[in-house]
């Protein structure tokens, strides 16, 4: 199996929350059992 990459833009500016809520974002690869995520909270 070849995996060649992936990209990801992401660009929030002061979104609208309530207090009880959050932004977030989530980039998940997965290959079989192996995977990498990264995101922001």
């Amino acid at each position: 199996m070849v995996f060649n990459g992936a990209t990801m833009e992401l660009c929030i500016t002061a979104p609208k929350v309530k207090p009880s809520q959050f932004s977030s974002a989530r980039l998940h690869i997965q290959m079989g059992d192996d995977f990498i995520q990264m995101g922001i909270t």
